[in-house]
């Protein structure tokens, strides 16, 4: 709780200009959720943190940062925040000269989103389209608390 709120404070203060303040307080829930394992927080965080320090001209900080948080969200199989961590990461090698890598980095955003699509086609082939609809309503209307508590408890 504390890194999420470390985290909401850091955004005030990015708001107000006070980069120092917003980076030492993203940097705190960074380590607090590397403390605790938590790597459903600790990925956001990481690129969070990122982009603080590309606003505070930092771009080698950025792209390690937007790194980890980028393989971590690969690895925990998040996929919005796969998308969301690939966007920052390209735009750190876009900023930094990186045309090319930044060209294949956006370039995965669009097939992530392909492969989500993708994804729902072949459930709505063996689910049904009725069973699917109930599914998938259901799915996005869980608070993403709930999605949390889901993710961590054992599989049934």
């Amino acid at each position: 709780m504390i890194a999420g709120l470390l985290n909401t404070r850091s955004y005030a203060e990015l708001k107000v200009g006070d980069y120092a303040a917003a980076i030492r307080d993203q940097a705190e829930a960074v380590r607090l959720s590397r403390e605790q394992g938590d790597l459903i927080q600790l990925s956001p965080y990481l690129g969070n943190l990122g982009m603080l320090d590309v606003f505070a001209g930092d771009l080698g900080a950025a792209r390690r940062h937007m790194a980890e948080a980028l393989n971590i969200s690969r690895a925990i199989n998040d996929r919005a925040g796969t998308v969301q961590e690939t966007l920052r990461f390209g735009l750190a090698k876009y900023l930094g000269g990186a045309l090319d890598a930044a060209a294949a980095l956006f370039a995965w955003e669009a097939v992530e989103l392909e492969m989500a699509d993708r994804d729902r086609q072949r459930l709505r082939a063996v689910m049904g389209d009725a069973a699917f609809e109930d599914e998938y309503a259901a799915g996005t209307a869980l608070a993403p608390g709930q999605v949390v508590a889901m993710h961590r408890s054992p599989a049934s």
